[in-house]
């Protein structure tokens, strides 16, 4: 990080991107303004690292370290396909739902990326559900078999979790909070269901969690997603 912020400071130096300004203290309406604007980004942002460490101690909670490692692992695997498609979601769409002041053409322009994007996520679910094991094994050695098995069970969470993160990037840019951070509530109780299920020991525990984690990022999809068309709905019919 540090040799790559050097490069990235001389490059800018080289092609005269680098200016030198006053410095001053912002006033109280300055910082007003930046806490608004920056407090749902920030909120979330701590919910969603809390989310994925609270799911790593319930599997420590319920299966012991090995438990927890294992299903660590197949965590790691399944948001490679989030991993992959991020910085379209995170800066391309960021920056075109900020520009787009037209509702009906952000509205289709979200719409349609979300089709474009569904097909490959759900062949990779697929995919992850067929060949789990022979490439878990390959990767990693028999002694990390049983991820495999934890890495089907979140198949939900790699077709779902990109998803769920374009509309919450949606949600961001038009400013509705309230529907983004309620969702955060749905999804734990996606992934409390199904862990309770293993908790009492009507199956595993290391599966319950990773089914917990599939339902909590397609019922908060579902969750935003249908309150988004509601109030659209509602604003459509209330021009009309």
């Amino acid at each position: 990080e540090i040799v790559n912020s050097f490069i990235n400071l001389i490059g800018l130096w080289r092609v005269g991107g680098l200016s030198l300004f006053n410095l001053r203290l912002l006033t109280m309406a300055e910082w007003l303004s930046l806490y608004k604007n920056t407090r749902g980004v920030w909120l979330d942002g701590v919910m969603e690292g809390n989310f994925h460490r609270f799911t790593i101690l319930i599997a420590g909670f319920l299966g012991g370290e090995v438990t927890a490692g294992l299903f660590f692992q197949a965590q790691r695997l399944a948001s490679v396909p989030n991993q992959f498609l991020s910085p379209i979601i995170h800066r391309i769409m960021l920056n075109w739902f900020g520009r787009i002041e037209d509702p009906t053409t952000r509205k289709a322009g979200r719409d349609k990326v979300l089709k474009l994007i569904f097909l490959p996520l759900l062949i990779a679910a697929i995919f992850t559900a067929l060949f789990a094991d022979p490439i878990v094994i390959w990767l990693f050695g028999e002694s990390w078999a049983r991820v495999a098995v934890i890495l089907v069970a979140m198949s939900g969470m790699i077709c779902f979790w990109t998803l769920y993160e374009t509309l919450k990037i949606y949600c961001m840019v038009t400013r509705q909070s309230i529907t983004m951070f309620s969702s955060r509530v749905v999804q734990l109780a996606g992934l409390l269901i199904p862990t309770s299920v293993g908790y009492w020991g009507w199956l595993s525990n290391d599966i319950a969690l990773g089914v917990g984690l599939s339902v909590a990022y397609f019922l908060a999809f579902i969750y935003v997603y249908a309150i988004l068309l509601l109030s659209e709905n509602r604003l459509t019919n209330h021009r009309t």
